[in-house]
């Protein structure tokens, strides 16, 4: 699975804005078993050590966790890319459509 994280780091304080992204991945290996010869006398170790169709396909739907951390460290890395804050603040949206394009 690949997911584009992006995120908008306001700091008041400072009266700076930074908007960025970075894409993250998951995996995981799965061994499916298809037309398995049911003669096979090691068939029930092989289907004992498979995965179901239904474990891949849930894998595949289950949302990916990212760490806060994983957005802090990145937006550190990303410091210099921080900007002033604008009098008035664009919408969230606004802000989130921008994160990673540079503007």
């Amino acid at each position: 699975k690949e997911a584009l994280v992006r995120y908008v780091i306001i700091d008041r304080k400072g009266r700076t804005l930074l908007t960025d992204s970075f894409t993250t991945q998951e995996s995981k290996t799965f061994s499916l078993i298809e037309n398995l010869n049911e003669q096979d006398r090691y068939s029930a170790e092989h289907q004992a050590e498979a995965n179901t169709v239904e474990e891949i396909v849930e894998f595949e739907k289950h949302a990916m966790t990212i760490p806060f951390t994983r957005i802090l460290d990145h937006a550190v890395k990303m410091a210099a890319k921080r900007r002033p804050l604008p009098k008035k603040l664009p919408s969230a949206a606004t802000l989130l459509t921008r994160a990673g394009s540079g503007r």
